[in-house]
């Protein structure tokens, strides 16, 4: 029994009075009483959005979580090459990945001014893919297709080159393989076509070309 003491307050403890008693042996003192206020730490961040893929070299990547009143949220990667370059101490930020960047673990905890203990963390994997310049599909001796820049941000031109007129449909697919537009279908010797990533998730995409029995496939990286 001493004059001071240490108190921890569980996750779930509420508000209420502390009081003490001096004893010398021959009574109890009058106690005295401190009311004592337990603020509620922040709750756990919820799931976060955005994308959980990446290339490196991507730029201004988003993500979030749904906002608390009062609240401080901290983010962090475990993997390297990753800066975060707005949004910090906010329920979204803005991630770049540099050239060198790995896969690792965004991570957010939060906190408030009246209960400055973290909540329990809210995590999600990222796979980071080296970034794959512009690629060919000359895979074929009737014709070839490149798409660029790639990786794109808001627009992708593909450009087909064809050794005869033929009939030809180009197609884009997500990666779980549904389709995302028809770009091209009609006979042609040789296109040059921009469209419009605009409404299209962060994350890969595949260009398919096909004439007769010839298929040609091309990789695309929205960033």
């Amino acid at each position: 029994i001493t004059s001071s003491i240490t108190i921890d307050f569980s996750m779930t403890a509420t508000s209420g009075t502390l009081s003490v008693v001096a004893n010398n042996g021959s009574g109890n003192s009058v106690p005295r009483t401190q009311a004592i206020t337990v603020n509620a730490m922040a709750s756990q961040p919820g799931s976060i959005s955005g994308s959980n893929t990446a290339t490196q070299g991507q730029n201004n990547v988003a993500y979030f979580v749904l906002a608390q009143s009062g609240v401080t949220f901290n983010w962090t990667y475990n993997g390297t090459g990753v800066t975060v370059v707005s949004g910090q101490g906010t329920e979204g930020v803005t991630i770049n990945y540099s050239s060198t960047a790995t896969s690792g673990d965004i991570e957010v905890t939060a906190s408030s001014a009246l209960c400055p203990s973290t909540s329990l963390p809210t995590s999600m994997t990222i796979s980071v893919s080296p970034s794959t310049g512009i690629e060919d599909g000359q895979s074929n001796a009737s014709y070839s297709m490149f798409v660029y820049p790639n990786p794109a941000t808001s627009e992708a031109i593909v450009e087909l080159n064809m050794k005869t007129t033929s009939h030809v449909n180009v197609t884009v697919y997500d990666i779980l393989g549904h389709e995302v537009k028809v770009l091209i279908d009609q006979n042609l010797t040789s296109m040059t076509q921009a469209f419009s990533l605009d409404g299209l998730a962060y994350g890969v995409y595949f260009v398919k070309a096909k004439s007769g029995d010839e298929v040609v496939t091309v990789k695309l990286i929205k960033h």
